[in-house]
């Protein structure tokens, strides 16, 4: 009976935990709607230069519905129930942020400083996920080089899918006088995804992609080495040869800056 008692606790503790938890999704989900609302009143007073703040805004609606989905998966995947408590109360404080400046925006339309809001919104909105590219030493022909690229996640947004290039416009770029192409590494947080992977489609010139799959998604807000460009150095005639990443696509098409150079040093 003690036993049986016990489990019956635990599992009202448990419902009525789900209770609240759907009652903070409720909220949020709301806040989504107020947003998409002041959405559509903004575009009644739209001009051309506005069009760049409703781009936004309407980006930022698809990312936190996004988020909430995340938050919902792991509520059944067995996640600690403050961790998700966490999440949804960032969510919601950036609604709050989101739904404060649009309705700014609706009352002083005439008298704003388009630019800066522009830019404002960008930064809140838009996240805070970015990309390196570190100096990276080689020191003899024939040596292969593992160019690094760093990524700092948005905490907003965990990360199931990335790609760099395609449609004929490269992701990662060198000079293919100075190397040649040795494939891609995948770091430690792609270990167990089920698709990564490089290709060289003209020289010089590299398109590289990777999905989850059943593999394990980034969380939000982690950072560390994505994955590597490995390059063989064929000549020694240089000391500095530039490397550059762009054309993000997936979920780190909004990290910035966009495109990010490197360099790879040469016998320092």
């Amino acid at each position: 009976m003690r036993r049986f008692r016990g489990g019956r606790c635990f599992r009202i503790r448990v419902v009525r935990s789900r209770r609240l938890f759907f009652g903070w999704m409720m909220n949020s989900s709301k806040n989504v709607e107020d947003a998409r609302s002041l959405t559509q009143s903004a575009e009644k007073l739209t001009k051309p230069s506005m069009g760049r703040i409703i781009e936004v805004i309407r980006d930022f609606v698809r990312r936190v519905s996004m988020s909430l989905r995340s938050v919902l998966q792991g509520l059944f995947q067995g996640q600690p129930f403050t961790d998700l408590v966490a999440k949804v109360d960032k969510i919601s404080a950036d609604m709050l942020i989101v739904v404060t400046a649009v309705t700014s925006m609706a009352h002083t339309v005439n008298a704003l400083d388009l630019p800066s809001l522009h830019a404002k919104l960008d930064l809140i909105l838009l996240g805070d996920g970015s990309l390196t590219l570190p100096d990276t030493n080689g020191a003899s022909i024939g040596e292969v080089v593992a160019v690094p690229v760093f990524f700092k996640g948005d905490p907003l947004l965990e990360i199931s899918a990335f790609g760099f290039g395609g449609g004929g416009s490269p992701g990662f770029a060198f000079n293919s006088a100075h190397f040649m192409f040795r494939g891609v590494t995948p770091g430690a947080f792609l270990t167990d995804w089920q698709g990564f992977d490089g290709n060289e489609t003209n020289p010089g010139e590299v398109t590289i992609g990777g999905f989850a799959g059943g593999g394990t998604p980034i969380d939000g807000g982690q950072n560390g080495v994505l994955f590597y460009v490995n390059l063989e150095i064929l000549v020694d005639t240089f000391t500095e040869s530039q490397v550059r990443l762009d054309n993000y696509v997936d979920d780190v098409a909004n990290f910035k800056p966009q495109p990010v150079y490197g360099r790879v040093l040469f016998g320092q």
